[in-house]
């Protein structure tokens, strides 16, 4: 499968991963996210990751998974999924206020909250974000129902 191939694999012959990482000046890399763990909101990509670490920091959540909703004017819009920490609670206005105090740009902001007591996970405890996009894409719709 040449077309396959080509889009696998780099000229020089190594195998693309989908992984994003940078090597620092000692030379280690750090893994970043993944390639196809992007939100496209109205032409702006960002990759989760970064909200998802600043929401770590937050003294009410455990676990934070962001990911990209359908949206008809922007194509995605972003939805936080939060698990928060036991006696813990958070609201969209909250986070969005820290975020925001932590310097996150204006496009990364999460426009949806869903509070969760666990996440769908892989056998090697990987969060499967595609399970929360087509969880929330199905409220979205529930909700646009008349």
């Amino acid at each position: 499968q040449p077309e396959a191939n080509k889009q696998a694999f780099t000229e020089g012959g190594f195998f693309l991963t989908g992984d994003l990482g940078y090597f620092d000046d000692a030379n280690n890399l750090t893994i970043a996210g993944r390639s196809k763990d992007v939100i496209d909101r109205g032409g702006i990509k960002f990759s989760p990751r970064e909200v998802e670490e600043l929401l770590l920091g937050h003294q009410s959540i455990a676990n934070a998974a962001i990911v990209g909703m359908p949206d008809a004017k922007l194509g995605e819009r972003s939805c936080a999924f939060v698990i928060t920490k036991a006696g813990g609670s958070v609201s969209l206005d909250e986070i969005v206020k820290y975020l925001r105090d932590n310097g996150l740009a204006t496009h990364k902001l999460p426009e949806r909250l869903e509070i969760i007591d666990q996440f769908p996970v892989t056998a090697t405890g990987k969060i499967q974000k595609y399970l929360l996009r087509e969880r929330v894409a199905e409220r979205l719709r529930k909700e646009a129902a008349p």
